[in-house]
């Protein structure tokens, strides 16, 4: 019910101020009543808005939690205080059932103060926790208690164990106040959340942001310290597991991906060190469960998958930059799978041993229709056409280089050789031009256009060559004819730089 509705002080129905021996009286009074089944009200009980049973166990445990010096104190942050007149006004407020009324005496009085009295700061973070009971607003009235309470445990801590001590001498640690209360605070917070079946959403460490540096830190440890350890148990797992390829969950990254909650829990908290780093390990480790899909099983789908939900994950420098690099290179590998795929048998018929000119005329034509039937605008469709384009080019430069070297050689007037020449020069101008017909990158288009320019420029001097050589065999000058073709020889060397 938390720290105000089954306050000690409430169930003794006494103010935190009371005295030892208004303590003991009060005891000894409601247990005697209660033996002999006599009711037993006070003017702070609020028996209407917050049911109250008091037995004798109620009673004793009263007594023995405010019997401890340090538990006395934590338990007067949860409860009304008289101190001076503007208490005395507010506390008679409550007792007539003027919630609303007493809140804004003590809201006015602190906030016209520059230096509010610390029992105002008490009384009105106690209306606070009440009225988390009685409106919507839980989230609104915790951090307006917290806000006045974490002010008090940094500023007005010795007051109050001043008044609540007395003349008695205790000696009060400021550091452990603050982390019980973050204890007493954080059950209180999450047990009304379970209550009203919703989701606490306030950000802690603005809940407490007035308490001390130690308070917070003590906070952030507990808050934090079981996440980060569930998370890197997860992690040494998922990475051992890699290590030693045994890849049946590897789609859940070895279980890592059922963790999912602690990063969420730990992402408020996320300027602290060693939770960014944790949490940079935890999607560190979700890219290399990625990297291992596509490199050790050759699953690229199952890569970019996990990849996406590391791109999902928070995470920060190199291990951010990684993400990013390898979504794109798992891009490009889905991509050129794809491609070969669609582009299989195109690539497949491209790889033909070529026989003969003729061959290479039948396969150019299959090529070109096998491509029309791809997507053209598959970014892999012209890398595709350009090396089919080149593997016939490359045939068409071997065979002319091999007649040319045999022309060459034999350097004597052979008129065969020479228009085989000519008859092989005239089948590959026409089939370089079909294979312009083919969409190519830029490098093969210019290599495509030079070679037939030089092919045509060959041919042209060919067929000089060979109108010459007619000639001159009609006019049987045979000296005429060797030259001629010597001369043929020697305009090759220079012209039929073809490659």
């Amino acid at each position: 019910m938390g720290p105000v509705i089954t306050n000690p002080w409430r169930t003794l129905g006494l103010q935190a101020t009371a005295t030892r021996r208004e303590l003991t009286k009060r005891v000894d009074d409601l247990k005697t009543r209660i033996e002999f089944g006599k009711s037993n009200q006070y003017p702070l009980d609020f028996p209407g808005l917050f049911p109250l049973t008091r037995t004798v166990e109620t009673v004793d445990d009263a007594a023995k939690q405010l019997d401890n010096d340090e538990r006395k104190l934590l338990h007067a942050f949860f409860w009304f205080i008289k101190d001076d007149s503007v208490d005395e006004l507010a506390l008679e407020c409550l007792e007539n059932h003027s919630f609303e009324k007493a809140c804004e005496i003590w809201r006015k009085q602190i906030l016209k103060s520059d230096v509010p009295h610390f029992s105002w700061l008490i009384n009105y973070s106690t209306i606070l926790f009440l009225q988390c009971y009685q409106s919507n607003e839980f989230e609104k009235n915790v951090h307006g208690a917290l806000q006045i309470l974490g002010s008090v445990v940094t500023h007005k801590l010795d007051e109050l164990a001043d008044k609540i001590f007395q003349s008695t001498v205790v000696n009060i640690d400021k550091n452990t106040i603050g982390r019980k209360l973050a204890d007493i605070i954080l059950e209180f917070i999450h047990a009304e959340s379970a209550t009203r079946k919703k989701e606490n959403t306030s950000d802690l460490q603005s809940l407490f942001a007035t308490f001390p540096e130690d308070t917070k830190q003590y906070l952030l440890n507990r808050m934090t310290a079981p996440h980060i350890k569930i998370l890197e148990e997860a992690i040494a797992w998922s990475r051992k597991q890699r290590q030693d390829k045994e890849s049946d969950d590897i789609a859940e990254c070895n279980a890592l991906l059922h963790y999912q909650g602690s990063v969420d829990a730990l992402f408020p908290y996320r300027t602290n060190y060693r939770v960014k780093s944790v949490l940079n390990d935890y999607a560190c480790e979700v890219l290399d469960c990625s990297i291992y899909a596509n490199n050790e099983l050759d699953d690229t789908e199952l890569a970019i998958e996990l990849n996406n939900k590391a791109l999902l994950l928070p995470s920060w420098d190199e291990t951010a930059d990684r993400i990013a690099e390898n979504e794109q290179l798992l891009a490009e590998i889905q991509a050129d799978k794809q491609a070969h795929k669609q582009f299989a048998s195109t690539i497949q018929y491209s790889e033909t041993p070529i026989k003969s000119l003729a061959h290479a005329k039948i396969i150019i034509n299959v090529l070109n229709s096998e491509l029309d039937k791809c997507d053209t605008e598959n970014s892999s469709h012209q890398m595709i056409s350009s090396i089919c384009a080149n593997n016939v080019l490359n045939y068409l430069v071997d065979q002319f280089n091999q007649e040319l070297a045999l022309f060459e050689k034999a350097a004597n007037g052979d008129i065969s050789r020479l228009n085989k020449l000519i008859d092989l020069t005239s089948q590959t101008i026409t089939l370089t031009q079909m294979l312009r017909k083919f969409k190519v990158d830029e490098h093969t288009r210019n290599r495509l256009n030079t070679n037939l320019e030089s092919v045509n420029n060959i041919y042209q001097q060919l067929n000089e060559i060979n109108t010459a050589v007619k000639t001159a065999q009609e006019n049987k000058k045979k000296d005429k004819i060797r030259s001629l073709i010597g001369w043929g020889i020697l305009l090759f060397i220079l012209f039929a730089i073809f490659s």
